[in-house]
């Protein structure tokens, strides 16, 4: 009976140190599920700085991506700007992301540097157009983004 008893014993302990190592670690996360840096994007106006310090997920991290068996990333996300019928002068911003892989990716979009941000979730092989925001005067912007992993 005492064999068993600290076999319990052990088997608790072990899970208790699991539990918190898993604690600690998402500790580091920004928000559940969002881990490394970003991703930056803009539309084809604007060049990519990738070292800009008004990066919001901090770019000293490395982003991490869903990738297919090849290695390649599985979402790709590219920014545009449409004026609109109505009042030329006011931009649709959208932001069309495409998925390459079998598996669903929800990820996190922001205005380079800013708490704008949408969550936006994509299906397996699928590619949607989300509207990001609607700017006066501003055909142009900046955009990062981040994964979902969990």
């Amino acid at each position: 009976m005492s064999k068993i008893r600290s076999f319990a014993f052990a088997v608790a302990i072990g899970l208790v140190a699991v539990l918190v190592a898993h604690d600690g670690a998402l500790a580091q996360v920004d928000k559940p599920g969002l881990t490394g840096g970003s991703v930056v994007g803009s539309t084809p106006g604007l060049s990519v700085d990738t070292n800009s310090s008004s990066m919001r997920f901090g770019s000293s991290r490395t982003p991490q991506r869903h990738m297919d068996s090849s290695g390649r990333p599985c979402v790709y996300v590219l920014g545009e700007a449409k004026s609109q019928v109505v009042n030329p002068k006011l931009y649709d911003h959208v932001l069309i992301v495409n998925n390459s892989c079998s598996v669903p990716v929800k990820l996190r979009a922001c205005y380079l540097g800013t708490d704008k941000c949408n969550d936006i979730a994509v299906g397996a092989y699928t590619k949607r157009r989300e509207i990001f925001g609607i700017v006066p005067d501003a055909k142009d912007f900046r955009f990062e983004f981040r994964e979902y992993f969990n």
